[in-house]
């Protein structure tokens, strides 16, 4: 939570200029406790992600990615592929 509350924080001061913000968690798909785990017994939901999108106002703002759908659009960039070779053999 704190770094939904720090994100909406940012964008109420307009601190660096922030005008949005959305919380990402990034978790390999094959990480099923994680994926499942709910980190307060008074969260609702059948794993993280539904819990979290029903403590949010805004659910919309909340995303839980693996590692692969989160770097997806560096792919089309020439410079990076020395990156993204090594993400692929560390993450996936």
């Amino acid at each position: 939570m704190r770094q939904t509350f720090l994100g909406w924080s940012m964008v109420q001061m307009k601190e660096y200029d922030a005008e949005d913000w959305i919380h990402i968690h990034v978790i390999p798909e094959d990480n099923l406790k994680l994926r499942n785990t709910l980190t307060s017994p008074g969260l609702i939901g059948n794993n993280m992600e539904e819990a979290w999108q029903n403590v949010l106002v805004e659910p919309i703002r909340y995303k839980c990615l693996t590692p692969k759908d989160f770097l997806e659009p560096i792919y089309s960039c020439r410079d990076c592929k020395s990156l993204t070779d090594y993400l692929e053999i560390r993450y996936w």
